[in-house]
């Protein structure tokens, strides 16, 4: 039985960055999956995936008169590959931490699925330049540290319910994602329904959107900005935006990523967390709205 983690357990990058990363690549697989079964969507909606109660998942996937889904179990360490009808196949990802090994053994078990050949032909390619190396051939990539994970997990399962807690109100779409290209948790506010995107599934490039949307959203850090923050930025952002005064004071604007910040450490340090979070994304939120909205 795994040992119970704090909502808001300590989250340093240098700490887990290497299981950080395989976790970023297996969740590529999971969209790249996706993208096959679904048709693309305003947002690129089509690639987004969500939190369960154990993990990440792509939800249920059209196949045929039944449905298929892929998970990443944080709490059992698993890639579960899962028929409606009951067929279920398993890889232990302490056992096979490479993503090489990941990637053969998860289309594999598409295989056994009798998934049909052309939607278990994926790109290996990594999206949004992550990795130069192709998926089924990455063995840089081969950490799995169980408690980092779980630990990371937690740290998803409180921001999601934070997020829960807050809507901006003159917006007409919400939107709650985990997106395996930034490897973020995003709430993303929109409106004006976009054009239909051109969307390639391989590559990960779609044309650009014109619409109104403020995102908020957590992510891990990375090698540019190698700490947990939460970050907001609105789109078209109003003069001024980036001088605007925002919550909780430990919050601020970020000339070289261009968008507000607030640091995991800083929402820990609070006397109240998920205040301190809601403050960010209220206060953030305001800050762009312009006098049309």
């Amino acid at each position: 039985m795994s040992t119970p983690v704090p909502e808001w357990p300590t989250l340093a990058y240098a700490d887990w960055a290497p299981t950080r990363r395989t976790l970023h690549l297996v969740t590529q697989i999971a969209a790249k999956l996706r993208a096959r079964l679904v048709p693309p969507a305003p947002r690129h909606l089509e690639l987004a995936l969500a939190l369960t109660s154990r993990g990440i998942t792509t939800g249920p996937l059209p196949l045929g008169d039944r449905s298929l889904e892929m998970r990443l179990d944080l709490i059992d360490h698993l890639v579960v590959l899962e028929r409606s009808d009951g067929p279920r196949v398993a890889v232990e990802l302490p056992a096979s931490p490479c993503v090489a090994d990941i990637w053969v053994q998860t289309v594999a078990g598409l295989a056994a699925l009798d998934v049909p050949a052309p939607i278990r032909t994926l790109s290996p390619q990594p999206f949004e330049g992550v990795s130069d190396i192709p998926m089924d051939r990455d063995r840089a990539a081969c950490a799995y540290d169980p408690q980092a994970a779980t630990r990371f997990f937690s740290v998803l399962t409180a921001v999601h319910n934070a997020f829960l807690g807050y809507r901006a109100p003159w917006m007409t779409t919400t939107t709650l994602s985990f997106w395996s290209s930034s490897f973020d948790l995003s709430l993303e506010h929109w409106r004006e329904a976009p054009p239909e995107p051109v969307w390639d599934a391989d590559v990960g490039s779609a044309d650009d959107i014109d619409l109104e949307y403020v995102i908020a959203g957590f992510w891990p850090g990375d090698e540019r900005f190698p700490e947990p923050a939460f970050y907001s930025f609105t789109e078209p952002a109003p003069a001024g935006y980036a001088a605007a005064q925002v919550e909780p004071e430990a919050a601020g604007w970020s000339e070289e990523l261009g968008e507000f910040l607030l640091r995991y450490d800083d929402v820990r340090a609070a006397p109240d967390a998920r205040t301190a979070l809601l403050d960010f994304l209220r206060s953030t939120c305001e800050a762009g709205r312009s006098e049309e909205w």
